[in-house]
């Protein structure tokens, strides 16, 4: 029989209960301002433009309005929010400021004589939480919503409905529709990690509510453990026009995912559902105030048991020529579940002064690991032993699969009776107030992310292989048994023999890592005019202790090291000249690390060591209004990428702890060295881009990126044969450039009802150059290679190079009515060299809610529609499109 590999394919049929009186659309918090007009009586020769400026809480008293055009006038607002101005006719230009709020920006509103025109301003209050928020708010067309990029970076925005649209408990797949966007498999298993703008991992900013996230011992976020029903949206920003407060250590760009938003109405929601792989989930959210008191508290619990949920199949050791001898056969489960919890409060003080504090916990593993960890080698054909005429007879097939010796099997790898888990708990609060006519943000923060325990004690109910009783191989060991991967002994203590072979056991394998988290941002926003100037600093930090293969000191791969940014910046967006916009962000950072190297190069002995290093990097950007539905966009700018603790600090470690006793290597083993003298990277970087808004509401959205990475951090390998087989030594050092050139488009129309749809394309190059000679295993290359576009082989240490794809691209057709129901069909475009590993596939997905009571929903996701990609997406390195063979 055969599974199909289809990725919840009945998907999450969910039911939402929504206990609210009223809905809240999404982003209530910060949508962009409201502006409406109606003619009526005033002088012939002037128009009146009268209006009100109002926030969450309602009107706002005090605010400045400052009309720009013809002539040039300001106005305050009264104690109901209303101002009232007289004016020449022509073409305005609105500046909406008030302390302890974003300033606001209407352009191209036409007044003509004798016209009274209304107005309408809802101005934000001032965090540092979204990408968007510090800037300009985006003009609206009419009708539609649809809104036009008026910044200067390029930018994505998904709502918090995608992730339950596509059904799917984790963040994973949905990101993976962003133009811009890659997400990075790292190794021969399930983590990931977020790639933005054609790089590296650890060239990406990950972000929570705006907060740095821990890049621990491989400087990278891992992304698969994180729920997505803990996600409001999640916004991007690449190129240098980034000017938010970390943009100058984004070299490819910023990822920042927002939990739920909070809301004046009350409101609530409850979602269950199941999938076709018999798991279930659950999921509640409730939003509302009461009072000065704002809450968001939500919660839930999730699972993916997967295609090879309760199905059997063989673990094997590939001989080469499509040969392997069989170690086991059993459960391929490999389960993964999630919780996770998000708790926000925000009190208002007064109008202007607000107190916030929130928790978001997030806690995930693969229970057991199975095949969720392994990789599919493909058809194997299975052979008794593996040296049958040879003086040793070594390896052979576990007797109680010896009725497959002969035949073809889909052979597999994985990690039998282990585990894996994740745990991550961010505590954050913020305190807004104003200062001198501006508006003063503290945010505090402190965190633990332990991003992967592995827990690897019931390998040793597995065999490792079996041969006859106590013949030696080359090594002098008894075959299936070379230390220190395997042993003789079983968990009773004693030895077992089966049909004349004796069983040699796995060993057990942990590996722990903890980062702690913490760090403070102080902002001064201050509005001149119709300019915005923004006064940072911003001290966050790490520190990681990581331990790999088992928790004693000679295991240890990262000693208790801390690594530490001190950034000053000053951004502003300047707006002296009508229609010509300057945004400027001046950066200046001190990183310090502290860790522990060896004394010498013959001296193990771990010593302390303290490095820091300055940077400036600047950004400067221009953005061009011709027109109200037209926005040019060009920027130039520099980034830095620091060194991670896991290169610079300890000694070089063994990915399997030596056998003490006998003073040797495993056949097969590595040694990775650090390097506490690396030095950052630096990016230099251009882009420019058009927004382009049309009589029907939609928009067609340019960008061209081009980046040049200096000093990139890569892996010099050195193959040591001679050293008990020791696969290699793997030091990191200062050896390349990497060029990276992005072209996205994206089209949206999003009418209220009827038929919609929206599309985002990028064509990415992203090249390695200057690798020497010296840089490849005895002279053969391997990847990255100089001047091919950069990818990862499927099964290489995280933080390497991943499969930067060529083209990729998401597209969906959507219809609305009137009545809330709601259907989505969606493609995901993975064009060559993608980071599945695999030739170019097209998955399609669909989604469809429709409102069955005033408060109840019902839905349909369904992900691989058509099972077009038949690749094993479970598996980190899946044999392409081979058959599933089942016991």
């Amino acid at each position: 029989m055969s599974v199909r590999n289809a990725w919840r394919a009945l998907g999450a049929a969910a039911f939402a209960l929504c206990l609210a009186a009223a809905a809240v659309p999404a982003r209530a918090a910060d949508g962009p301002p409201v502006l409406a007009q109606a003619p009526a009586a005033a002088p012939d020769t002037t128009a009146a433009v009268q209006g009100t400026v109002t926030s969450a809480g309602g009107p706002l008293a005090g605010a400045i309005v400052v009309l720009s055009g013809p002539t040039t006038i300001s106005t305050t607002t009264d104690a109901k929010g209303a101002f009232s101005v007289n004016v020449p006719p022509g073409v305005y230009r609105i500046d909406v400021s008030r302390a302890g709020y974003v300033a606001a920006v209407l352009s191209d509103l036409a007044v003509t004589a004798g016209s009274t025109v209304p107005v309408t301003v809802t101005l934000n209050q001032a965090n540092l939480s979204s990408l968007q928020t510090i800037g300009r708010v985006s003009t609206v067309s009419r009708g539609s919503g649809s809104a036009i990029n008026t910044g200067t970076a390029t930018s994505s925005y998904i709502v918090g409905q995608a992730f339950t649209n596509l059904g799917n408990p984790q963040v994973n797949d949905v990101l993976q529709h962003l133009p811009d966007v890659t997400i990075q498999k790292m190794g021969s298993q399930q983590d990931t990690s977020i790639i933005v703008g054609g790089v590296q991992p650890y060239e990406t900013q990950v972000l929570i509510d705006g907060h740095p996230l821990a890049l621990g011992q491989y400087g990278v976020w891992v992304s698969t453990y994180y729920p997505s029903y803990l996600i409001g949206g999640a916004e991007t920003q690449s190129g240098p026009g980034n000017t938010t407060p970390f943009a100058n250590i984004a070299v490819g760009g910023t990822v920042n995912l927002l939990t739920p938003s909070f809301t004046r109405n009350t409101t609530g929601e409850f979602t269950t559902g199941f999938d076709n792989y018999q798991t279930q989930f659950s999921h509640m959210l409730t939003t509302g105030s009461a009072g000065k008191f704002q809450w968001v508290v939500g919660m839930g619990v999730d699972g993916n048991n997967g295609p090879y949920y309760q199905t059997k199949r063989c673990e094997v050791l590939p001989q080469g020529n499509g040969t392997a001898v069989i170690q086991f056969c059993d459960d391929a489960s490999g389960s993964f579940f999630s919780k996770g919890e998000v708790l926000k409060g925000r009190y208002e003080l007064s109008p202007v002064t607000s107190f916030e504090a929130g928790f978001v916990g997030a806690w995930g593993g693969y229970s057991p690991q199975g095949t969720a960890w392994g990789t599919a080698l493909g058809p194997q054909t299975i052979i008794a032993c593996t040296n049958p005429n040879g003086p040793n007879t070594g390896v052979c097939t576990n007797p109680a699969n010896a009725n497959l010796i002969g035949q073809k099997v889909n052979a597999y790898g994985w990690f039998p009776g282990s585990s894996v888990y994740n745990n991550q708990t961010l505590f954050d609060a913020q305190l807004r107030t104003t200062l001198g006519g501006g508006t003063l943000l503290m945010r505090p923060y402190v965190g633990s992310i332990e991003p992967e325990i592995i827990l690897g004690l019931g390998e040793i109910n597995y065999p490792s292989g079996f041969s006859p009783p106590n013949a030696p191989n080359d090594a002098g060991f008894t075959a299936a048994c070379s230390p220190p991967f395997s042993s003789l002994t079983n968990p009773s203590g004693g030895t077992t023999v089966v049909n004349g072979q004796t069983e040699c056991y796995q060993t057990s394998f942990e590996t722990f890592e903890k980062d702690k988290l913490y760090g403070t941002t102080f902002s001064y926003l201050h509005p001149f005019g119709g300019d915005l100037y923004n006064l940072t600093y911003d001290f966050h930090g790490t520190s990681t202790i990581a331990f790999v293969g088992c928790t004693q000191p000679v295991c240890t791969a990262v000693p208790f090291s801390t690594n530490r940014y001190s950034t000053v910046s000053l951004t502003g967006d300047i707006q002296r000249i009508r229609n010509l916009g300057v945004n400027v962000g001046l950066y200046d950072t001190l990183y310090t690390v502290v860790g522990w190297r060896p004394t010498s190069l013959t001296d193990p002995t771990l010593v302390g060591f303290r490095r820091t290093i300055a940077r400036f990097d600047p950004h400067v950007a221009l953005t061009f209004r011709p027109a109200g539905d037209v926005s040019y966009r060009a920027a130039y700018g520099t980034s830095t990428t620091f060194p991670y603790v896991g290169q610079l600090s300890g000694t070089a470690t063994f990915q399997k702890p030596p056998d003490q006793a006998l003073g040797i290597y495993a056949l097969g083993g590595s040694l990775t060295e650090k390097n506490a003298d690396l030095l950052p990277e630096v990016s230099i970087a251009y882009s420019m881009g058009v927004d382009k808004r049309f009589h029907n509401g939609s928009v067609l959205s340019l960008d061209l990126q081009d980046s040049v990475i200096h000093n990139v951090f890569e892996t010099l390998t050195t193959a040591i044969p001679a050293n008990g087989g020791l696969e290699g030594i793997f030091a990191p050092i200062n050896v390349a450039k990497l060029t990276t050139q992005i072209a996205t488009l994206k089209y949206k129309y999003a009418p209220r009802s009827g038929l919609g749809g929206n599309i985002a394309f990028a064509a990415e190059r992203s090249i390695v150059q200057g690798l020497t000679s010296s840089f490849y295993v005895a002279g053969s290359q391997s990847f990255p290679v100089n001047n091919v576009q950069i990818c990862g082989n499927g099964v290489a240490a995280p933080g390497i190079p991943t499969c930067i794809p060529y083209l990729k691209g998401y597209g969906q057709l959507t219809y609305a009515m009137k009545d809330g129901t709601f259907l989505g069909l969606g493609v995901d475009y993975e064009g060559k060299n993608n980071a599945y590993f695999q030739p170019p596939f097209t998955q399609v997905d669909l989604t469809a809610l429709h409102p069955v009571a005033k408060s109840v929903d019902i839905q349909l996701g369904v992900q691989n529609l058509l099972n077009t990609n038949n690749y094993g997406t479970y598996l980190a390195t899946p044999g392409a499109g081979t058959p599933v063979v089942v016991f």
